[in-house]
């Protein structure tokens, strides 16, 4: 018997200011923020009373895509204060997973793959 879960993001996040003219009497900020977290579950049992009992599970968990902050282009940035261009990403990928073979006459034999993946 086998199971197989995939959770898969692909998100890009962006902030920015392009061709454009930022006057303030303060601070300028772009700000770009994403938090993702991919997180599969799966469980798989097999069971004979007699031969043999094989469970085989997957679980994938990928997090692509990317955070971007910039400023560009013919862009003008006239700030009283501090500029700040920033962009933070956190990025989880924790795939889970149980596999259970049960063999009475015979035998048993469980597989577990777990594949997790952060392409940021």
């Amino acid at each position: 018997m086998g199971a197989r879960a995939v959770e898969v993001i692909n998100s890009d996040v962006e902030a920015f200011a392009s061709d454009a003219m930022l006057l303030a009497s303060g601070a300028v900020t772009v700000d770009a923020d994403s938090e993702h977290s991919a997180a599969p579950e799966v469980t798989g049992f097999a069971g004979a009373l007699v031969g043999a009992a094989i469970s085989a599970i997957e679980a994938i968990g990928k997090v692509e895509g990317a955070t971007r902050a910039y400023i560009n282009g013919v862009t003008g940035v006239t700030a009283g204060g501090s500029t700040d261009v920033t962009a933070d990403s956190t990025a989880h990928a924790l795939p889970k997973g149980t596999s259970i073979a049960v063999g009475g006459l015979g035998i048993g034999g469980a597989l577990s793959i777990m594949d997790a993946q952060v392409n940021r």
